[in-house]
């Protein structure tokens, strides 16, 4: 499943726009749910940023939301019947598409292979987002490397 599939579904059942700025309680707990759907299930969700950018929001969003969404299933019963539903459909779906793969495996193997690929995919969105910090970081020290360079410049011609 696509990151815009997990939004649009997302969009049409709670009838709200998670691409809206709003910071309602509602769109914080579906976009919040969002973030770890994709997290879990889009097969094209390899950074924080990209699943961001479905809801016009940044990398730190997503890492808040999916804390966030933590918080929402340890303390709101609400939320986690709404959330269990919904992953219910979403992996539903996914199984439909995979069944002549997934008839082929044994539970136990399908659930220790899921929780495989989850761990491995977090470590990727990890990696790709340090590789993110670490390219914001090179822009910031050639800015100052540039600026050094015209100090330095501007003392050897003053004296």
């Amino acid at each position: 499943m696509k990151i815009a599939q997990i939004k649009k579904y997302l969009d049409e059942i709670s009838g709200l726009d998670l691409s809206s700025k709003s910071q309602e309680t509602d769109y914080i707990k579906y976009r919040s749910k969002y973030y770890f759907l994709c997290v879990k299930y889009a097969t094209d969700a390899n950074s924080y940023a990209k699943i961001g950018k479905q809801v016009n929001k940044g990398y730190a969003s997503v890492m808040h939301g999916l804390k966030t969404f933590e918080s929402f299933m340890v303390s709101d019963a609400s939320f986690v019947t709404k959330f269990r539903a919904i992953e219910k459909h979403i992996s539903m779906n996914m199984t439909k598409r995979h069944s002549v793969i997934l008839n082929n495996i044994d539970s136990m193997s399908l659930e220790l292979i899921k929780a495989q690929l989850l761990k491995s995919k977090m470590t990727i969105i990890n990696k790709n987002n340090t590789i993110h910090n670490l390219r914001k970081k090179n822009v910031k020290l050639s800015e100052y490397k540039v600026k050094y360079k015209n100090l330095t410049e501007l003392n050897i011609c003053s004296n």
